[in-house]
């Protein structure tokens, strides 16, 4: 009777495959079946690893590569895993429910991505609704100051206005960033229709969305109502557009 910690992993065609002991999970590495960017997890870990970030196969993990380019490197045992892989209603551990990470969420480092920079959707919706109000103030007083509409009043209203548009354009930047997307995309902004889809996007769109493309309940009903209005507004414009 072995008192081998157990095992689970998910193999090259992404199944969950476990129990097995340490003794086979190495002797998996050292032939190459398992690489570093395969995940592994055992009881007490709060989620599914890369094997190379776990300290008891880091070295194997090692040893496999240094195989791989032709250097000699110490034996291993090679033992039978079919009969310890089972079905996951047969463990008798209980592995993580979450989805096993793919590849495209993991940096060049190979480590996996679990926060993005820049800010979320909600303060990037607050900071918006923020600065859109104090160019409305801005301009209210720049009017008030001068109501006769003179030069002076016009700059003040013009500099307010390119105040705002920097300020919207850091804000993108930073939203798109964490929804793991390039700035560039940004660049949409100045395409028709291609720009409303955008501004939906950096509203609704979850954390790391270029990376797992997954809408969250949240998400969706945002992109639901913003897309209607957006629909909503374009029917009307071209329905007035018809009467005139």
């Amino acid at each position: 009777m072995t008192n081998q910690q157990q095992w689970f992993y998910i193999d090259n065609k992404g199944q969950q495959v476990g129990p097995v002991e340490t003794s086979e999970l190495i002797s998996l590495i050292s032939r190459g079946a398992l690489n570093e960017r395969s995940m592994a997890w055992t009881e007490g870990m709060h989620d599914w690893q890369l094997i190379s970030q776990i300290e008891t196969l880091a070295q194997p993990v090692a040893q496999s590569k240094i195989a791989a380019t032709g250097l000699p490197q110490p034996s291993a045992t090679i033992s039978n895993t079919s009969n310890s892989a089972a079905p996951a209603s047969m463990n008798p551990y209980e592995p993580p429910r979450a989805a096993v990470p793919t590849h495209s969420e993991f940096n060049d480092a190979g480590a996996l991505i679990t926060e993005h920079s820049g800010i979320k959707r909600l303060n990037y919706f607050v900071r918006n609704v923020i600065i859109l109000v104090l160019l409305f103030v801005f301009i209210g007083l720049a009017i008030t100051t001068s109501p006769d509409g003179n030069a002076y009043s016009i700059i003040l209203v013009l500099v307010g206005l390119l105040i705002f548009l920097v300020f919207y354009i850091r804000f993108a930047l930073l939203r798109i960033r964490n929804m793991g997307a390039s700035g560039w995309w940004l660049l949409l902004m100045l395409v028709p229709l291609a720009s409303n889809v955008l501004a939906i996007a950096l509203l609704s769109c979850p954390e790391g969305f270029a990376h797992h493309k997954k809408m969250d309940t949240t998400g969706i009903i945002v992109a639901v109502i913003l897309g209607g209005l957006t629909l909503l507004s374009f029917i009307a414009n071209i329905a007035s557009a018809l009467l005139i």
